[in-house]
C-alpha cells in the first residue's frame, strides 16, 4: 500500500530520491505492478516507470529458511517477502502500512515507517513542499486507511515545518 499511496499522491519518485536506495521484493512487484496493470490502475504504471529507470529496485528474497520462519508469524505474500528482504538486505527502514507487520514490529525488531510518516519526512527534508504534502495527506484521509487522529497529528507536524 505504501507504493500505491505515494504513487497516487504523485510523490513516489521524490520519496525514492529522498531515501536513496529503495527496493521491493518480487511479490510486491507482482501485487502492485502486474496485478495493478491488469486492473488498469494508474499507480501501477508509476511504479513500473520507476523500476525501469532504476529509481526503484526489485530484489529476490534468497533466504528461504527465513521466509519459512516468518510465515509462522502469519505473514504471507508481499508482506512476508518485504520483511524477509528487510533482514536479508540489512535495511534501515521497512515501509509498510500492513497491520500484521506493524503488530509484529517489537517482536521482530523492525524499524517501520508508514505512508503518512514518509510524507512528513519528505517535508522535513525539503523533498516536497508543505502544500503538496497536505494534499497527499488529504487524499490519504479519503482512502479511510488511516485513523483520522493519526492523520491529524501528521498534518499538524507538517504545518509546523
Amino acid at each position: 500500500m505504501i507504493l500505491i499511496h505515494l504513487a497516487s499522491g504523485s510523490v513516489l519518485k521524490e520519496a525514492c530520491a529522498m531515501f536513496g536506495r529503495v527496493i521491493i521484493p518480487q511479490a510486491v512487484h507482482r501485487e502492485v505492478v502486474e496485478k495493478g496493470i491488469e486492473k488498469g490502475r494508474a499507480d501501477a504504471h508509476v511504479v513500473e516507470r520507476l523500476e525501469r529507470s532504476g529509481e526503484l529496485g526489485v530484489v529476490a528474497v534468497k533466504e528461504k529458511k527465513l521466509m519459512t520462519e516468518l510465515a509462522r508469524y502469519g505473514l504471507r505474500g508481499g508482506e512476508l517477502e518485504a520483511v524477509a528482504l528487510y533482514f536479508q538486505e540489512n535495511a534501515d527502514l521497512l515501509a509498510t502500512n500492513d497491520d500484521k507487520v506493524r503488530s509484529l514490529h517489537l517482536a521482530l525488531r523492525l524499524n517501520l515507517v508508514s505512508s503518512p510518516e514518509i510524507i512528513a519526512m519528505m517535508v522535513k527534508r525539503k523533498a516536497i513542499a508543505k502544500e503538496r504534502a497536505l494534499q497527499c495527506l488529504s487524499q490519504l484521509r479519503k482512502t479511510g486507511w488511516f485513523s483520522p487522529d493519526v492523520l491529524d497529528l501528521i498534518i499538524e507536524e507538517v504545518r509546523k515545518n
